[in-house]
């Protein structure tokens, strides 16, 4: 049942109600209406009862547009129908809005979107333009400038704006945002994509289709780029009435549909190291990654950076002095843009062979049977990938 429906219809019979018995009981009184009370009966009745019964009705049409263009956003991952996200779309059942693009990031302007939709809906409805429509947490709202009704007993103006309390906020798009790319950090280098969604995605973030049983579609594993439905962090729902029998109303549970690029960005964590012990040094050999700029090789003989992994300033933290006979290297070396593999390599020349970074290392600092760890990690401007662990070498 829609409470803004029969609040709308009971406020006006109560208003005609009394107005009529106002008149009979006038009627039937031996004191006659004067001039001033006849006037402010018709003025009541032909200008200001009106206006108010439009505005009652706009604010039951606003608050239902409201909530359509909130369900109608959300089916969209934010964008209307007519737009899409810069970053691209991806078909499934339809075009899914791409919320990111390898490390660019395409979220909805939702003012804009809000705005768009809502003044098209609104001015079919209710025959009248808004100059801003937009919301403020629960509240959905639009401005408009004053209008008059008009009459042989004179002008009325009034204020056709309106504000009113959908019960959800625009603001969740920001919750599942944070959790896009939380999710988006947490798997995109993740060789073992499946496996990283299901043990990192909340547990709103359905697949496409919405169904916990429904798993990812091999297409979209293959390219790395997944549809979800995503249900409303806070379980919001929205009331929604067909205007034409606004005693019926339907509730809607909010559902955001997008899809997520996990594309490994260029600082992909090198995991396929190689080292075998040469007679001059050692010969490191690991897969190219086309987008790097270069590469970074550690090596060190501090031996407690063996099971450690992650950010080389978080890896090295902690190192002796190299006073008490520790030491680590970096060695940066360039991505080489063709193939230039020689049968005979010489020391500290890269070379790109059958796809595989080769790199010969010497230093005087390596010692007969001493024991080295050695990692590797791809540059791509000022950013630096991580250490997916560490080799170990003895000479």
């Amino acid at each position: 049942m829609n409470t803004k429906g029969l609040l709308i219809h009971w406020m006006i019979f109560g208003v005609i109600i009394s107005i009529g018995i106002f008149f009979l009981l006038s009627s039937q009184s031996k004191i006659p209406l004067t001039e001033k009370t006849k006037w402010s009966l018709d003025f009541l009745t032909l200008n200001y009862l009106p206006a108010e019964k439009n505005l009652l009705q706009q604010d039951s049409i606003a608050r239902n547009v409201g909530a359509e263009a909130a369900l109608e956003l959300a089916s969209r991952g934010g964008f209307r129908l007519g737009d899409s996200s810069v970053c691209g779309t991806i078909e499934g059942g339809g075009r899914v809005n791409l919320w990111n693009k390898g490390e660019v990031w395409c979220f909805p302007d939702l003012k804009i979107q809000i705005e768009a939709l809502s003044k098209l809906k609104l001015l079919t409805r209710t025959k009248r333009s808004f100059k801003e429509i937009s919301y403020h947490e629960d509240i959905y709202y639009g401005l408009a400038e004053k209008e008059s009704i008009s009459s042989e007993v004179g002008s009325y103006t009034f204020n056709p704006s309106f504000a009113v309390d959908l019960r959800y906020s625009f603001d969740e798009y920001f919750t599942v945002e944070d959790q896009a790319q939380s999710l988006v950090s947490r798997c995109r280098n993740d060789p073992e994509l499946v496996a990283c969604l299901a043990n990192n995605k909340p547990s709103s973030w359905l697949y496409e289709g919405c169904e916990e049983s429904l798993k990812i579609k091999d297409s979209q594993i293959n390219a790395r780029q997944i549809i979800f439905c995503v249900l409303s962090p806070k379980n919001s729902i929205l009331i929604t009435f067909d205007e034409n029998a606004p005693l019926i109303s339907i509730p809607n549970r909010v559902v955001y549909n997008l899809a997520l690029d996990f594309t490994p960005w260029a600082t992909n964590p090198i995991r396929d190291l190689t080292v075998n012990s040469l007679e001059e040094g050692f010969k490191l050999s690991f897969s190219q990654n086309l987008l790097a700029d270069s590469y970074n090789i550690y090596y060190t003989n501090w031996e407690a950076v063996e099971e450690k992994k992650g950010s080389a300033e978080e890896v090295f933290v902690g190192l002796p002095s190299e006073s008490l006979q520790t030491f680590k290297q970096v060695v940066n070396l360039n991505n080489p843009d063709s193939e230039n593999c020689l049968e005979v390599k010489i020391p500290g020349e890269v070379y790109l062979c059958n796809g595989k970074i080769e790199y010969l290392l010497k230093d005087i600092k390596f010692e007969p049977e001493a024991k080295y760890f050695m990692a590797a990690t791809s540059v791509k401007g000022s950013e630096e990938g991580e250490i997916a662990g560490f080799v170990e070498a003895v000479r």
